[in-house]
């Protein structure tokens, strides 16, 4: 059922593929994957609040996963919730340091809210792998907020 779900998905029928994956969590509720392609198909059809939550829900029944703490912190980000979208990719760091969809992300939240980024604003957890990872090269993608040093 989850293939049939994700072929509605891919087609661009995200209101089918919504009610597939509902039935999917009908008959299993804590189906992590389901609960995020609901979220990812919530948010494409313009309700982040909604997606949010059932991001969360995949979050909480797969703790080890960052993807979906990823896409809890892009959810809030599209609903204007700076601080819990980036609470929620600095929890999707603190699972994965190296996560560099999360440090970008977390970045550009960074910037967002006028803060400049730099190291100290980023996780401890993740120093290790900016700066093996070349520090200079991520400040790249955000010039204006790196200026502010």
């Amino acid at each position: 059922m989850l293939e049939a779900a994700l072929k509605q998905h891919r087609g661009g029928k995200l209101k089918a593929a919504c009610e597939t994956y509902r039935k999917i969590l009908k008959r299993t509720p804590r189906h992590a994957e389901a609960l995020h392609l609901l979220g990812l198909a919530t948010l494409e059809l313009g309700r982040p609040g909604h997606a949010a939550q059932l991001f969360a829900k995949a979050a909480a029944v797969s703790p080890e996963e960052p993807l979906y703490r990823l896409y809890l912190g892009e959810a809030q980000r599209t609903a204007g919730n700076l601080d819990e979208s980036a609470a929620a990719f600095r929890a999707a760091l603190a699972i994965d340091p190296g996560y560099v969809p999360a440090l970008a992300s977390l970045g550009n939240v960074l910037k967002a809210q006028g803060n400049p980024v730099t190291l100290d604003v980023m996780p401890d957890s993740s120093h290790a792998y900016l700066r093996g990872a070349g520090w200079d090269v991520f400040l790249a993608a955000f010039p204006r907020a790196a200026a502010k040093d």
